[in-house]
């Protein structure tokens, strides 16, 4: 009798562990568990220089395409190149324009791209910290910083 009840004892919990197992295999497996899933993306600048939109692109060294707006109330002109960037990978980049004039009027925008000198896969998540230097109406220059978090896009 106490070998039968022990035999049963241990097949009965022993599916409950396969299944417990099993059940956090499939969890694993899809993914849930990925921290990279849940996090935010982001373009932040100074406040009224924004980033209106962005992309991050793979390849063997990916690039970012960034449409920032002059929001400050007064003319800038943007330098060449605008600025410098760094990422969560180790590399290095260079911020320039790539689409309109580096004079911008308020509520005007340009297209900036940044290049970087590290790979990327697609899906996986990137922090890029950049600098843009500007010049504002009297000629004096500024220097600000910014930051896009982001998933990179085959």
């Amino acid at each position: 009798m106490k070998g039968q009840s022990a035999i049963e004892y241990l097949t009965t919990y022993g599916w409950a562990l396969l299944f417990i197992i099993i059940v956090v295999g499939v969890i694993i497996s899809m993914g849930i568990t990925n921290a990279n899933r849940y996090q935010t993306a982001e373009c932040t600048i100074q406040p009224e220089l924004s980033c209106i939109s962005y992309m991050v692109k793979d390849g063997d060294h990916y690039n970012i395409i960034m449409n920032l707006s002059n929001g400050l109330g007064f003319n800038i002109t943007l330098s060449h190149p605008v600025g410098t960037a760094r990422d969560s990978l180790g590399g290095t980049g260079i911020v320039d324009i790539s689409e309109g004039g580096p004079n911008l009027k308020p509520g005007d925008s340009a297209l900036l791209k940044i290049n970087m000198d590290s790979s990327a896969i697609p899906g996986n998540y990137v922090v890029v910290y950049f600098t843009l230097n500007y010049t504002d109406e009297l000629g004096i220059p500024h220097q600000t910083s910014g930051r896009i978090r982001g998933h990179v896009r085959g």
